[in-house]
């Protein structure tokens, strides 16, 4: 008798880890978890908080990607990447004499290596580089890449300052499938003012004037450009006024037609 006890009192035991186990394994298809506690979701925010940021071994990993030429020690890219180990930057090779599918498929082996989110700080050409890589691979939304800051993207489409930059023509101008900042100077020799306004609209881009800041490079002598990482800050926090610099709608023969202007 006292047997059978011990064997029902087992097999119950057992039925009730089952069901339990069943129960659980639901809540997480679904997507659910303990009450009060912010679970990540594929759009890379997560709920019940305004952050990006996600699980406690899962902070985004920024990915600097610099333009022609690469970023010099007094680089604010540079900078951010000494002050934090969560900056690192994409090797994209070639740097004085750039090829679009080259930096392409480095900035994409960069993004796949890593099992963190991933927000994106470019400058320059390296906008270009993003473009093409959100073209090329069609990633998901908010996979891997929740958003990207893009700072003093060149003119490629016409009369390009550099003729180096002519192999990443024609600009992309469908809309990027994360959060992004795009970052204009109003005296950058890299591209006009209104262009880079009109290049943020057909990215989804918010727009963003820092004023007069040349090509927003070391030689703007910006040290940390501490402007640009609130901006990023802002990009990552999710705010509900990230688009509140509303970009100038307009069509790609809009876009075209303003070169000369």
């Amino acid at each position: 008798m006292i047997g059978a006890a011990i064997f029902t009192a087992i097999l119950g035991w057992l039925l009730v880890s089952l069901l339990l186990g069943l129960f659980l394994g639901r809540m997480i298809a679904v997507g659910k978890g303990p009450v009060g506690q912010p679970q990540w979701t594929s759009t890379g925010l997560v709920k019940g908080t305004n952050m990006i940021s996600v699980r406690d071994n899962e902070v985004p990993l920024f990915l600097t990607v610099p333009g022609l030429g690469n970023s010099g020690p007094d680089h604010w890219q540079t900078l951010w990447e000494q002050d934090s180990d969560d900056f690192q930057r994409v090797e994209l090779g070639l740097w004085n004499a750039p090829h679009r599918t080259l930096w392409v498929n480095k900035l994409n082996l960069a993004i796949r290596a890593t099992s963190r989110p991933v927000v994106l700080v470019a400058h320059s050409l390296g906008c270009l580089a993003v473009a093409w890589w959100a073209k090329y691979e069609r990633p998901q939304e908010g996979a891997p890449v929740i958003g990207a800051l893009l700072v003093a993207p060149p003119e490629v489409d016409a009369h390009p300052l550099d003729p180096r930059l002519l192999p990443f023509a024609p600009a992309p101008m469908g809309q990027l499938p994360f959060r992004s900042i795009l970052v204009g100077s109003r005296n950058d020799p890299y591209m006009k003012f209104h262009r880079a306004r009109r290049l943020a609209s057909f990215w989804g881009s918010s727009f963003v004037d820092a004023g007069a800041a040349g090509h927003i490079n070391a030689e703007s002598r910006l040290g940390k450009w501490h402007f640009g990482k609130r901006l990023l800050d802002r990009l990552g926090a999710g705010n509900s006024d990230l688009h509140s610099v509303h970009p100038i709608p307009a069509s790609p023969q809009q876009y075209h037609a303003a070169i000369d202007i």
